[in-house]
């Protein structure tokens, strides 16, 4: 399984990565206010076929539930910004 958060000028994308399927989330708006058109990440597993409740609660409560994106869209560099050494 694999999470990542991509920050764009637009907003953010999360992605996850299990069982060879790509599940994508495009976030829109500010760090203030955003929005996503697509189903969270649990409703897509089950989608999928995931019927384990216990999987289904722990990704949407680790994943669905908190606004990671977010977060990191308030704190997004400029680009071409240095790194932490230099």
């Amino acid at each position: 399984m694999k999470y990542t958060v991509e920050t764009t000028e637009t907003g953010f994308i999360e992605t996850l990565e299990v069982g060879g399927r790509v599940l994508v989330k495009h976030w829109t708006g500010d760090g203030g206010h955003v929005e996503c058109d697509d189903k969270e990440f649990a409703d897509q597993l089950e989608a999928l076929g995931i019927a384990d409740e216990e999987i289904l609660n722990r990704v949407y409560d680790t994943l669905d539930e908190n606004y990671i994106g977010m977060d990191l869209k308030k704190i997004d560099l400029p680009t071409g910004s240095q790194d932490a050494h230099g």
